[in-house]
């Protein structure tokens, strides 16, 4: 009996360790996106962090949530800078008739595709959103262009059982994507939200820092 109690213990300790090592590995990683793109996180006032989801829609790099309400907020980033020097290569030297895209000019194609991916994976006429201000996005974020778009979220494919999700996706020229995804049952849900916690709070703790040279990888 105390042998098996021993070895009870034993792989009750293994997965704290095994646990604590994933926690510790998504800071890591986490913060090394951050250095890298020249950004700052500030964890949301009253905010839990919880574990990443694996799924099959939505890549995502750090997630949070808030105890007493119903919402979830995730991060991703997506540097530009490996995209960003293939296509100065391409431009430098490229066979007649070839062409590649300028990352920089991706961002609508690439927000939608997100968009779509969060909301189930299917064409969806419902998704709808608009650009930010130019002088507002980079005062406020940091970015070169920003907008907004509010999704239905139709199946669980993303790892969430939340119906809706309010997305803003970010863009700074030959650094980074960043796409952060509030998730709510509704949108009535996530405006109430937003008005008890206040915009301050939630929806500017990811940003890029002003006038930085971030590393290009």
């Amino acid at each position: 009996m105390k042998t098996l109690y021993a070895l009870m213990a034993l792989l009750l300790v293994s997965a704290a360790i095994r646990a604590q090592s994933t926690v510790d590995s998504v800071e890591i990683k986490f913060q090394k996106l951050l250095d890298q793109t020249g950004m700052t996180f500030k964890m949301p006032e009253g905010s839990v962090k919880i574990p990443i989801v694996k799924n099959m829609q939505i890549h995502y790099d750090y997630a949070v949530s808030y105890p007493s309400r119903n919402m979830e907020i995730r991060y991703t980033i997506v540097p530009m800078g490996k995209r960003v020097a293939e296509y100065q290569e391409f431009q430098k030297k490229h066979d007649p008739g070839s062409s590649m895209a300028d990352p920089n000019k991706m961002f609508e194609i690439s927000a939608i595709v997100t968009a779509t991916n969060m909301g189930g994976g299917t064409q969806d006429t419902t998704i709808k959103g608009r650009k930010f201000p130019t002088t507002d996005v980079k005062n406020e974020f940091g970015a070169d262009i920003g907008g907004f778009l509010m999704v239905q979220v139709k199946n669980n494919s993303a790892g969430t059982n939340y119906k809706f999700c309010s997305m803003v996706a970010l863009q700074k020229d030959n650094v980074a994507n960043v796409y952060i995804f509030f998730l709510c049952n509704s949108m009535q849900e996530f405006v109430q939200n937003l008005k008890d916690l206040g915009p301050l709070g939630i929806y500017y703790a990811l940003r890029f820092k002003p006038d930085e040279t971030p590393l290009q990888r």
